[in-house]
């Protein structure tokens, strides 16, 4: 195929916390994406298939729908890529985000030998770099796969297409970007540097109060956090002291706001570091040697991640300035005998680590989620790992860290509970609503956008031949209603959504089939023995081990879903498969089920504390 068109349905974030403008923002971004898309892309997709020898490609699943409305012919824009190719991608993907400071210092800042960077390395990977690098890597193979001679670029406004302008040198780039979104590139290029110094880091005042001091325990998560960690906080509740941003309900719990322990001096630090790193991005933006640097296997990123840069230096590394100081202050004031955190890829974790290492101050991760292949947990920097089984040890050594002993089988205090735990099916289905005389199919929806899109039109569309079952939809905390409730509408389905986070083990209990992807809460339901369909929907290998492991069915393509749900809720047969390994996959992979999972944590920091 001489040539090829890459098609996305790109939309970006307002960088504003007001819901107000960013749902204005969001409604002109949709009407903008139809009026371009309909009277502008659409005719010269027509003339360009007319005259023949042209193949198109989807990014995501908005642009597959939209071009299966409009009856072209597509392929997706992995189609080419391997398994393999995607996770050997995935680690190329951070070893090069990780080797940024060295081949770009001029994008880092460092203070007491931390990388701002890498400590940044969470948002920079998973909102920026990771999809750009599949992207650019899966053009690649469709060139040459097709044999291409030349893409044809519809709208270089887009990160996609931005990054297409960039393969100039290995094919011809034709753009035919319409005037809309020429326009549309240079408002945003003017729109965002003005958004991001408006809502750019802010330095608070200095707090001129005596702080409170820390217990022995320092916690280092919010809301969500202290929620799942109840099965061992409540245990050691006089021994620890949340330290974290967002104010805490639970009184049960002591909790020190980072900002009680920003000093005058530390105000006076953070403004001399803001005020450098807006000097500092002057340059970079002016600075082509520096922007040429910026590169990935000789694709300029600059072009396309000049947003970033802005985020970085004006939002981000100022956020991460103010919360060291924090620590710092606190470590030197006092000296808590752990740190403790769920997880290692948040700003606030890697800067508190790195800081807790430096006043040789150990530090605990205790799991809160399951885990495939996840490429960022390379190379931890917590002494003690407590894990749900050890089948995740097993990854976590796989990549790359090691250490005897470090890694410790615990199981998870949050499903303590579960032990012998029962619901009244009628009080719930009373509490919400649901007609009596219809059977449950639970989705475990995800945050991962595209993902998000792929497996939320699958499940309607499927539920949409299924009348006979009644859909519950259970929200991702970070989700919100209304790209679900649109769905609903299009495809005419009934559903019940449900957001609050403790009825997940209920609704999973009264349901006749669990549907995710990606999500622990295929193990949670397992645990509580319901059937669960794994909904992969692109080339990339699964996340999690459910099919692998055959205690969960997979599903590859949309048509087969509507079968696996009839099949799960009405062959026993097939349930009973299904069933035969589960008992030694939750041993492997949750550990024992005795109700004691918060006893070991507990056990496991008494231990670090006394060392």
């Amino acid at each position: 195929m001489k040539r090829i068109i890459i098609l996305d349905w790109e939309k970006r974030n307002l960088p504003s916390s007001n819901k107000l403008l960013r749902s204005g923002y969001s409604f002109i971004e949709s009407v903008y994406l139809f009026l371009t898309r309909n009277f502008f892309i659409l005719p010269q997709i027509r003339r360009l298939l007319k005259a023949g020898d042209t193949k198109i490609f989807a990014v995501d699943k908005e642009t597959e729908v939209w071009l299966a409305e409009n009856d072209i012919s597509f392929l997706p824009l992995d189609h080419y890529m391997t398994e393999e190719e995607y996770l050997r991608w995935g680690n190329d993907s951070v070893l090069f985000i990780r080797g940024v400071p060295q081949l770009v210092p001029e994008i880092d800042f460092m203070v007491d030998g931390v990388s701002f960077w890498l400590a940044e390395e969470l948002s920079i990977s998973e909102a920026f770099l990771f999809p750009a690098i599949h992207c650019v890597e899966n053009i690649r193979r469709i060139i040459t796969e097709e044999k291409a001679e030349e893409i044809i670029l519809l709208d270089h406004s887009s990160r996609s297409g931005m990054l297409q302008k960039q393969l100039g040198k290995e094919v011809t780039v034709t753009d035919k970007t319409n005037p809309v979104s020429r326009i549309k590139k240079i408002i945003f290029e003017v729109y965002m540097p003005f958004a991001m110094k408006l809502v750019g880091g802010n330095v608070p005042q200095e707090n001129r109060a005596s702080p409170k001091k820390t217990k022995e325990v320092l916690f280092l998560e919010g809301k969500r956090g202290v929620l799942y960690s109840q099965g061992f906080l409540e245990r050691i509740r006089e021994q620890v002291t949340i330290f974290h941003e967002e104010p805490i309900a639970d009184r049960r719990f002591e909790q020190i706001l980072p900002e009680e322990y920003f000093e005058s001096a530390s105000r006076n630090r953070v403004l001399q570091v803001k005020k450098y790193l807006e000097e500092r991005l002057k340059r970079f933006k002016q600075n082509m040697a520096w922007q040429k640097k910026f590169s990935y296997r000789g694709v300029s990123l600059f072009p396309a991640f000049g947003d970033l840069i802005e985020y970085l230096f004006r939002v981000a590394y100022v956020k991460i300035a103010v919360y060291q100081e924090c620590v710092g202050n606190l470590l030197e004031k006092n000296r808590p005998r752990l740190i403790v955190i769920l997880g290692e890829c948040h700003r606030h974790h890697h800067i508190a680590l790195s800081a807790g290492k430096k006043g040789g101050i150990p530090s605990l991760f205790v799991m809160h989620g399951s885990f495939g292949n996840y490429s960022l947990y390379r190379d931890l920097l917590s002494d003690k790992i407590a894990l749900y089984g050890r089948s995740y040890a097993k990854i976590l050594c796989g990549l790359g860290n090691k250490g005897r002993g470090r890694m410790i089988i615990t199981g998870n205090p949050a499903w303590d509970y579960l032990k012998g735990k029962k619901w009244d099916r009628e009080k719930l289905y009373n509490q919400l609503g649901l007609p009596k005389d219809k059977k449950i199919i639970l989705l475990a929806a995800t945050n991962m956008p595209d993902e998000r899109d792929r497996l939320a039109h699958a499940t309607i569309k499927a539920m949409a031949q299924l009348p006979q079952y009644r859909l519950i939809l259970k929200l991702h905390p970070e989700e919100e209603l209304g790209y679900y409730k649109q769905l609903l509408k299009e495809y005419n389905v009934k559903a019940t959504i449900v957001m609050e986070l403790s009825l997940l083990h209920p609704l999973i209990s009264i349901s006749e089939v669990v549907i995710t992807a990606y999500s622990t809460v295929g193990l949670e339901s397992l645990l509580l023995g319901k059937p669960v369909i794994d909904v992969n929907l692109t080339n990339r290998p699964y996340y999690q081990d459910y099919v692998a492991e055959g205690v969960a069915l997979g599903i590859r393509k949309e048509e087969e879903l509507v079968k696996a749900i009839q099949s799960l809720a009405e062959d026993t047969q097939v349930r009973k498969l299904l069933g035969k390994n589960r008992k030694k996959y939750l041993y492997e992979h949750a550990y024992k089920q005795d109700g004691r999972a918060g006893e070991r944590v507990v056990k496991l920091i008494e231990k670090m504390i006394k060392r």
